[in-house]
């Protein structure tokens, strides 16, 4: 019996110190890890039960992971691992750069060790390399099943849970020895496949300004390829038509810059040869283009060489003399050539020009809603061609650029150039759950499309769509819902959808306040690579993309990038 509270106390106290040793021992193994970053695990189809779900997942190591050592993803109950997927399914890339995967670790190989059944695991070894480890800081993304392209393209997946719910994944990294080192886990949702009466759009990214183009010198050695995308993505490309972005070769993977949407990479040409590269592109959240962007030039003849279609000469002058061919001073490249620039667009719109950064030319846009253009007598030499349109309301269309090469004597045609409808907003700040009232003019007869999304990355968060057809003159109207969107900015674009399957440029932005004021973020927008500060190499990219309609550099979003921009950046400037 017990009959002194000071006796309680002792008791408790005998049996909370083992209890209390117990747990620091238990939990001792994990307090001196530390926690991996921004760990996810994108899934393809979150159904459940299915069979060929994509896994893309990402982390960042937060103490360094050394040669030899392990990186564990354990998939919770539910996840079937089949037997048959190994390392020629699955990518594994650090800040970016792909490496060899292999069964069994090597001096650089990692290599890739799979738990199969419910329950299943994936281990990769790092090599026992000086370059093998897996620094602080770096971020590290592995691919499994169809989106693993390096290589080979997976064929093998990850079965998800025959039932609806939540399924962790959980992460280690481990020393050679075994010692733990960093830990990590995420939630992926299992949910039912939802049937959608209305049409949802698929948000391929958009394709433009592809270069190089026409005929260069035969002295070119080595020449840039480049694009540009109106959303974030990865470019690829095949030397023949009609290749899927799942088939392309890792290895012809652009570099991404601006955010994603400046894609580039350098090629060795040779002379006398016509080059085509068939690009296509693919978002973060795996949705490819279905067609291809054509990147063609030529490189020419060296002086003296033969050429298997050779150009007749020019005709003499009256009383002889005159150019005698190209051993005779020059011959072909001292005479003009020509550049025609059609498409649709408004009708009845002004028509603006640009050559070099500089108006050329104004005119007017067909009632049928097409134009054509025609500079004659161009010397040789690099050019770069814009153009947008002006509505009745004087309301600006994004400007459309393209950069062409020109060889003396070829008549070189820039089309379709399909310039992007405008847009106004009837109120630029809206209530909560009120209606956002847009108009504008677009190509005649034709679908614009809406996209909505809160500012900043344009895949978080809630993204509104609507469509409506563009009236015989243009014009055109439409409401989107503001249900379920939270207090902030919000951005709005559209652009015009074309059969088959084209569509026009984006918008500039209509900026929309929800329960605010609008806001736009210029001192986000001026660090135009992100990398926190506003100096010369976003200047330089301000002035690489100069009077064109590149959405990262027109800061201010009003469709062309000017000297408008320019004064955005430096009241923003950090040195």
């Amino acid at each position: 019996m017990i009959s002194s509270g000071h006796s309680v106390q002792r008791i408790l106290s005998v049996i909370a110190r083992p209890l209390i040793i117990g747990m620091m021992l238990f939990f001792g193994f994990q307090a001196s890890a530390s926690t991996l970053s921004f760990v996810s695990d994108t899934i393809s189809d979150s159904a459940p039960g299915a069979t060929t779900t994509s896994h893309l997942i990402r982390f960042t190591a937060t103490t360094t992971i050394p040669a030899g050592g392990k990186i564990l993803i354990d998939f919770s109950a539910g996840f079937t691992m089949p037997a048959s997927l190994d390392f020629t399914d699955i990518d594994f890339a650090v800040l970016g750069v792909d490496r060899t995967l292999a069964a069994a670790p090597g001096v650089t190989n990692v290599g890739v060790s799979v738990v199969p059944g419910t329950s299943g695991s994936i281990i990769f070894t790092l090599g026992s390399g000086g370059a093998a480890p897996i620094l602080a800081g770096d971020n590290v993304r592995i691919s499994i099943g169809s989106i693993a392209v390096v290589g080979a393209t997976g064929d093998q997946f990850i079965v998800n849970p025959p039932s609806i719910g939540s399924s962790h994944v959980r992460f280690e990294t481990q020393t050679a020895g075994g010692s733990l080192i960093d830990v990590g886990s995420t939630l992926i949702a299992i949910i039912p496949p939802t049937v959608m009466s209305a049409s949802i759009p698929i948000l391929e990214a958009t394709r433009f300004n592809a270069l190089p183009s026409g005929l260069f010198p035969a002295s070119t050695q080595n020449i840039w390829l480049s694009l540009n995308t109106d959303i974030p993505a990865y470019c690829r490309y095949a030397t023949t038509s009609g290749v899927s972005y799942a088939s392309m070769l890792g290895s012809t993977q652009f570099t991404a810059a601006n955010g994603g949407t400046l894609h580039y990479r350098s090629e060795a040409v040779a002379t006398n040869t016509i080059y085509s590269f068939y690009v296509r592109c693919q978002t973060p959240n795996f949705i490819p283009n279905t067609d291809d962007l054509l990147i063609q030039f030529e490189i020419g003849v060296e002086p003296g060489e033969a050429s298997s279609t050779p150009p007749s000469p020019p005709p003499q002058p009256p009383g002889g003399g005159g150019i005698s061919g190209p051993g005779g001073g020059g011959g072909l490249y001292l005479n003009g050539g020509e550049v025609t620039i059609e498409g649709r667009a408004v009708p009845l719109s002004t028509l603006v020009i640009l050559k070099d950064g500089v108006i050329a030319r104004e005119g007017q846009v067909s009632v049928l809603g097409t134009f054509s253009e025609k500079f004659l007598d161009l010397p040789r030499g690099t050019y770069t061609f814009g153009a947008y349109i002006r509505d009745v309301a004087g309301h600006i269309s994004s400007t459309y650029s393209s950069t062409i090469y020109l060889i003396a004597r070829t008549n070189n045609i820039i089309a379709p150039v399909h310039l992007s409808p405008t847009i106004s907003v009837a109120s630029t700040t809206v209530g909560l759950g009120e209606p956002i009232v847009l108009s504008g003019y677009g190509i005649p007869l034709n679908t614009v499309q809406a996209i909505m999304n809160k500012q900043g990355n344009v895949l978080d968060g809630k993204i509104v769509t609507g469509t409506t057809t563009a009236n015989g003159n243009g014009s055109w109207t439409m409401t989107l819902s503001s249900d379920g969107l939270s207090k902030g900015t919000y951005e709005v674009k559209v652009q015009s959808l074309l059969p088959p399957r084209d569509q026009s440029l984006l918008s500039p932005i209509a900026f929309v306040g929800v329960g605010e004021n609008p806001n736009p973020d210029f001192v986000n927008r001026s660090d135009l690579n992100k990398d926190k500060k506003v100096n010369l190499v976003d200047f330089s990219i301000l002035l690489f993309n100069w009077k064109s309609a590149d959405p990262v550099a027109d800061i201010n979003q009003n469709g062309v990038v000017d000297l408008v921009d320019f004064s955005i950046m430096l009241a923003n400037w950090t040195g």
